[in-house]
């Protein structure tokens, strides 16, 4: 005897399946109807059957409809078991990294497919990683005095819905992340958090401040050499502002005396 045929039943891959693994469960079957697996003695007159999926109840043997967002309008109809995820959730497909939003649940067709989801998102945008995020270095006024920080902004399309309005570190520096517009500096980041304030990113005891010179030059209408001049704020052992400083005098120069 055939393993497909002691097993009695397959899965759409042809694949074989013991359907004793599946006693009290509601299977749907490739004729699109659900069923309940029940253990029965007489087996005179038993069938082989392929299963497409398996339910915990008959309220959750559901087709759900989806909606492409590559185009808003595609629709694709589904009997995988996504009863996990609420209507209007966007979910990304493992085998082609696509995106769809569940629109609705909908009654079963013989167009219906199989689903396998790698991960689920908020809107298309953050599924296909086209929505953008902005990073803003923050630098308190108490820390920077007037000068502000000089750290630049990043955008980046890395999913950080769930960061909006709170702070992440990257690479030591605390930014604050709300939603953006312009030109992505970081499509992918490394980071660490969300967190709910800026202390909350630091780890290491360390307070200081270093100061650093960034660019030396000769001012020609009055003479002098000019440094200026940045300061990196240390909290708990990591850069939480950088600030600028006014520009320095390094050397004031003289015209040379007539030779003789």
């Amino acid at each position: 005897m055939e393993e497909w045929v002691r097993h009695g039943a397959v899965d759409s891959d042809s694949d074989p399946l013991n359907l004793a693994d599946y006693v009290g469960e509601i299977l749907r079957l490739d004729d699109g109807k659900c069923y309940a697996v029940e253990s029965w003695q007489d087996c005179s007159a038993t069938v082989v059957v392929t299963v497409l999926e398996a339910y915990d109840d008959c309220i959750s043997c559901v087709c759900t409809l989806l909606t492409d967002c590559a185009d808003g309008v595609t629709t694709l109809l589904t009997y995988a078991d996504l009863r996990t995820y609420a209507i209007g959730t966007v979910i990304k497909r493992a085998s082609d990294g696509k995106c769809f939003t569940l629109t609705s649940t909908a009654n079963w067709d013989p167009t219906a497919v199989g689903f396998d989801v790698a991960s689920s998102h908020p809107d298309c945008g953050t599924c296909e990683q086209t929505e953008k995020y902005l990073l803003e270095h923050i630098c308190e006024p108490s820390e920077c005095d007037s000068g502000g920080s000089s750290m630049s902004d990043i955008v980046t399309t890395e999913d950080l819905h769930a960061a909006v309005g709170m702070f992440v570190s990257v690479a030591g520096h605390c930014y604050q992340v709300s939603t953006g517009t312009g030109t992505v500096t970081n499509p992918t980041l490394e980071y660490q958090g969300p967190f709910s304030t800026c202390g909350e990113c630091v780890v290491s005891p360390l307070n200081s401040r270093k100061r650093r010179v960034t660019r030396v030059y000769f001012d020609t209408a009055n003479h002098i050499i000019v440094a200026e001049v940045e300061e990196d704020v240390i909290q708990n052992g990591l850069i939480v502002g950088t600030c600028r400083l006014s520009d320095e005098t390094v050397a004031e120069t003289a015209d040379c005396p007539p030779s003789s």
